[in-house]
């Protein structure tokens, strides 16, 4: 063995949840961290990786930081969802996906990775998603403010489609839209930007007493 580190920590991002039912609405990349925030984060990780023999292919972990230091809350052996497998080029400048079937074709991708992210010159951003949740009850019947212009940062996606039966937020599926939006270095103007552009979507729904509001 070469004594090199089997893992590198490509990114950290801070996720917002629902208080309810704890499903994802916010995710921040990079996550607005102290330098020994991070630091403890990516020993923890690594750890918990060696811990399991991971060697191979890309992982995305999730932790919670407590007053005695980074907590697993989960491991996988794949990259994370929500576009944040993509979010990761964005930040970063590195495929994840490219990286992976490299890896499989037997190419050693490690060292192409820590040059790049050694290299200087490399365009990095900050990038944050924010997705719309779902109320409890009614039929989706229009999303409206969807075609309204939108600056070259941000974009959106409109998940929920009319006559989509609401049942509030079970699982990820429910949610019904999402903005992703990215600016250089100031991790504040893509999280505005993603928020902003949400605030203008209007989700009308049908209540069974066929009544019609406004979410």
């Amino acid at each position: 063995m070469s004594g090199r580190p089997l893992h590198i920590v490509l990114a950290v991002t801070r996720k917002f949840s629902d208080p309810v039912s704890l499903v994802e609405l916010v995710h921040v990349m990079p996550a607005p961290l102290q330098p020994e925030q991070r630091t403890a984060i990516e020993h923890h990780v690594t750890a918990v990786l060696d811990a399991f023999e991971v060697e191979f292919g890309p992982t995305h972990t999730g932790v919670i930081l407590t007053p005695a230091g980074p907590r697993v809350i989960e491991t996988h052996l794949r990259t994370d969802g929500d576009d944040l497998w993509d979010m990761v080029t964005g930040t970063t400048g590195l495929d994840m996906i490219e990286c992976q079937l490299r890896q499989v074709l037997g190419e050693t991708v490690l060292p192409g990775v820590r040059a790049v992210l050694a290299d200087p010159e490399r365009t990095t951003r900050c990038e944050a998603i924010w997705y719309a949740g779902a109320p409890s009850s009614g039929t989706l019947v229009e999303v409206a403010g969807a075609d309204a212009a939108l600056p070259p940062e941000v974009a959106h996606t409109v998940l929920g489609k009319p006559g989509t039966r609401l049942g509030g937020l079970l699982n990820s599926f429910p949610r019904l839209a999402y903005a992703r939006a990215h600016a250089g270095h100031r991790r504040a103007m893509p999280l505005a930007l993603a928020r902003r552009t949400m605030a203008n979507l209007t989700f009308l729904a049908a209540h069974p007493a066929d009544q019609t509001n406004l979410l």
